[in-house]
């Protein structure tokens, strides 16, 4: 299946801007396979929000392919389908356009939240008690990075902090999970 056209979008959907989210818009006929069916839709789903949160993101399915809100209003607001977006706040519910960024994957890890299982308080830090010393390490183009070692947390603190603004990371990169 492909992907929906504006024209299609623009049809199914009511974006209210302001708040970042798609409401259903009466469909017609030639939508369903029977008056019924359609009688039944029109009588529901009609100025509801659409779709539902499953894992972190608003997502739904229409004509059989699967959609993510923060994708399709992406696509509204601009008339090209994203590689990926990424949310400036890093609120995967907060799909209003102005904290919305088009980019590739890589980007999109340069904002990544801090991993729950963080001991450190800080992203790619981390302790090895094999050899009793903080270690900090970043990933750069697909490869892990050992930026240094010290008995200091704060110096391999700051070494990881220097190496992500070195390397374009996002302010929020590992903001609170």
């Amino acid at each position: 299946m492909s992907r929906m056209t504006l024209e299609r979008a623009l049809a199914l959907f009511d974006y209210d801007k302001e708040n970042g989210r798609l409401f259903w818009k009466e469909r017609p006929l030639s939508d369903f396979k029977s008056q019924r069916a359609r009688n039944t839709w029109n009588g529901k789903l009609p100025g509801k929000e659409v779709g539902s949160v499953n894992h972190e993101y608003r997502s739904f399915n229409i004509d059989g392919v699967a959609y993510r809100t923060h994708r399709v209003i992406w696509f509204i607001e601009t008339g090209e389908w994203p590689e990926e977006v990424d949310h400036d706040n890093g609120n995967t519910l907060d799909n209003r356009f102005a904290n919305l960024n088009s980019g590739s994957h890589r980007q999109n890890m340069l904002n990544k939240a801090m991993p729950r299982t963080n001991k450190s308080g800080t992203p790619g830090v981390l302790w090895e008690p094999s050899k009793r010393l903080w270690v900090a390490r970043i990933t750069d183009n697909g490869k892990l990075v050992t930026l240094g070692r010290s008995k200091d947390k704060d110096k391999v603190v700051e070494l990881r902090k220097a190496a992500e603004r070195a390397l374009g990371y996002h302010r929020n990169h590992g903001r609170a999970a």
